[in-house]
């Protein structure tokens, strides 16, 4: 059993799965609402399914980029689980989480390319094949007249949160892509991956796991701790 959280964006989801077919999923639609329902959502999956959070094998955690304060809270959320119940972390890219959701809806492209906001003319970006084999690893860009030339200027499938700004920017300089509108990455289309990642052992340190923000962040944020054994009766 293993345990997927998604908190990258503004939309907060979990599933709680088997295997990848068989899992049981929640979401909320209401944007940045992550640290009010991240660990009622969980509680309410063990709860309502009848399912005891012993038998948990591993946590998987969309790692980033993504929203800041989102990556804190699941990150937070996931390394306390993994420590109370002595189980391992998988840690995935929110930006192949995405990519492995398009792939689905990629029969005209030969291009992947999901993105995340990074405000004014920046997105988070990552290049894939139709069969989400990594062309590019996680990288910030500046829009720019040269954007294209990451893909190749094949025909390319955006989607995610910095995907229609791009799309605008590179209609405008000329280049053609397909967008994918209101798309983001959720916690069922993690389960490929966390599934492949359990078999082959690719767990990450919890002590010393930091999401991948990409850019350096400055707060002054308290940090983020959850009482655990209150709201999730762990034992």
């Amino acid at each position: 059993m293993i345990l997927c959280i998604e908190t990258s964006g503004e939309i907060c989801s979990v599933a709680l799965a088997e295997s990848t077919k068989q899992f049981y999923f929640l979401e909320s639609q209401v944007p940045n609402a992550h640290s009010a329902v991240l660990l009622p959502f969980i509680d309410r999956l063990f709860t309502e399914h009848q399912i005891s959070k012993q038998s948990l094998s591993a946590i998987a955690l969309s790692s980033g980029p993504g929203s800041y304060t989102g990556l804190r809270i699941g990150s937070a959320a996931a390394k306390s689980i993994c420590l109370a119940l002595n189980i391992p972390l998988i840690t995935i890219s929110s930006l192949e989480i995405l990519a492995q959701k398009m792939k689905a809806r990629s029969a005209n492209a030969e291009c992947l390319v999901p993105l995340f906001d990074a405000r004014r003319m920046e997105v988070y970006a990552a290049v894939f094949d139709v069969n989400t084999n990594r062309i590019s690893a996680d990288m910030p860009i500046v829009l720019s007249k040269d954007t294209a030339a990451l893909w190749n200027h094949k025909k390319v499938l955006l989607a995610g949160s910095g995907a229609a700004k791009t799309h605008l920017f590179l209609k405008e300089i000329g280049e053609d892509a397909e967008l994918l509108g209101d798309f983001f990455p959720d916690a069922p289309s993690m389960l490929t991956l966390a599934f492949e990642h359990f078999e082959n052992k690719y767990f990450t340190d919890i002590v010393n796991f930091e999401p991948a923000y990409l850019k350096p962040f400055y707060t002054t944020a308290t940090p983020i701790k959850y009482k655990l054994n209150e709201i999730l009766n762990y034992s």
